[in-house]
C-alpha cells in the first residue's frame, strides 16, 4: 500500500502537462482542509485532461491516516464547477486503543475488555463537486468518501464519510 501511494505520487509530481481550460479547473495544484470523518490536510494535483491526485493526511486520537485517491473530473456546464468520482486507498497506524467496561449480574461484577487495532488498512470511493472561484485562488467542495477498512485484529468499519473541503489553489 505504501509503495502504491508512492508511486501515484511520484507520477503526480512528475506530470506537466497543461489542463484543459474546458473542464472549469483553471489551477494544477491544490492544498486545503477537509472536514467529515476523516478530517485532515488535502494536497491534490491534476495530472491532465481532468485526471488528479488527491492526498489527505488525517489524524484522530492517538491514530494518524493517509489516504490517496484516483479522481477524474468532469464539467458541470456551470464555469467554475466540477464534479469528480474516483477511488484509491488508505492506511492508518497508531497505538491501541482499550476500553474497559464493567457490567453487573446479581452482585457479580463483570470486566470486559475491548481492543482496537493499531493498524487498519482500506479501499476507498470518492464523488462529489468543486467549485473555484474565478477572481481568487480559493475552491470549496463537497463530496462522499465512503470506506471499508479492516485493522489488525481482524475489525472491519465501513462508513459513508461526507464531507466538506476548502483548498488554496496554485
Amino acid at each position: 500500500m505504501v509503495v502504491l501511494v508512492s508511486v501515484l505520487f511520484s507520477l503526480a509530481l512528475k506530470a506537466q502537462e497543461t489542463i484543459q481550460p474546458s473542464l472549469g479547473t483553471d489551477y494544477k495544484n491544490a492544498i486545503g482542509l477537509r472536514i467529515g470523518e476523516t478530517s485532515g490536510f488535502t494536497y491534490k494535483h491534476f495530472f491532465n485532461n481532468g485526471n488528479a491526485f488527491e492526498g489527505i493526511v488525517s489524524a484522530f486520537p492517538h491514530i494518524v491516516g493517509l489516504t490517496g485517491l484516483y479522481e477524474k473530473h468532469f464539467k458541470t456546464g456551470a464555469p467554475g464547477l466540477v464534479w469528480y468520482v474516483g477511488g484509491g486507498g488508505h492506511f492508518n497506524v497508531g497505538g491501541p486503543t482499550t476500553r474497559v467496561y464493567y457490567g453487573y449480574n446479581g452482585d457479580v461484577r463483570y470486566r470486559y475488555v475491548y481492543r482496537s487495532g493499531a493498524f487498519a488498512v482500506g479501499i476507498d470511493a470518492i464523488g462529489g463537486m468543486e467549485y473555484k472561484f474565478k477572481k481568487i485562488p480559493l475552491g470549496i467542495s463537497a463530496d462522499t468518501k465512503p470506506f471499508l477498512e479492516v485493522n489488525d485484529v481482524g475489525n472491519t468499519y465501513f462508513t459513508i464519510d461526507p464531507s466538506i473541503g476548502v483548498k488554496f489553489t496554485f
